[in-house]
């Protein structure tokens, strides 16, 4: 019970995260067909930072607490003791966890670039990021690897927390690092193939 809970909160905590400081990216349908982006190419600074922080909605970190102390809590009854290298994961986990979680959302809300409902794959891939929440190792083995490779929502969540429970052999921290580094890249490169195509009438 104590790693479901650990899993669920892990991949709330940076869910919530994501809300707060990166929630505009789920604005790109709207700003690519309405001519938005417009605002921000005349401006000496990226496009896509001046998006992402077009809007922040601080009120969300709030929600970030309740996962938070849960995960202290599942922690403390599943045996796992404090210490500098557990500290050391939380925050590498808390960072890249994020960043991965919102890199995967930009990189099919990009799609809206070039599809007229690419909100609808977007919402899709948000309702895959829910059953991420859940030990992924209950549901068929092609969900495991599209947890796992495709849309490795499994790094923000189910990964990490059996790392910390000490029930995997797999090097989470740096497969953690290199997943992310590798998404977030991609990310970036679906964002600027989609620029090359916007214009101001947003088509």
């Amino acid at each position: 019970m104590y790693g479901v809970c650990l899993i669920f909160s892990m991949g709330a905590m940076t869910e919530a995260i994501s809300r707060g400081l990166l929630d505009n990216v789920w604005s790109i349908g709207s700003f690519v067909r309405k001519g938005k982006l417009d605002i921000f190419l005349i401006r000496p600074a990226s496009v896509l930072f001046q998006m992402l922080t077009f809007r922040m909605e601080f009120a969300s970190l709030v929600s970030f607490f309740l996962p938070c102390s849960l995960m202290i809590w599942s922690l403390a009854k599943s045996g796992v003791e404090c210490s500098i290298g557990l500290i050391a994961f939380l925050i590498e986990f808390l960072v890249m966890g994020t960043i991965l979680n919102s890199s995967l959302y930009l990189i099919f809300n990009a799609l809206n670039f070039w599809l007229v409902q690419g909100n609808e794959i977007a919402d899709l891939i948000q309702t895959f990021r829910e059953f991420a929440k859940y030990p992924i190792n209950i549901f068929p083995a092609v969900f495991q690897v599209l947890f796992t490779v495709v849309i490795p929502f499994g790094f923000i969540g189910y990964y990490p927390a059996m790392y910390l429970l000490g029930k995997t052999k797999m090097c989470v921290p740096m497969w953690l690092l290199a997943v992310t580094l590798l998404f977030a890249l991609a990310s970036v490169l679906i964002w600027c193939c989609g620029m090359k195509k916007y214009d101001s009438t947003g088509t």
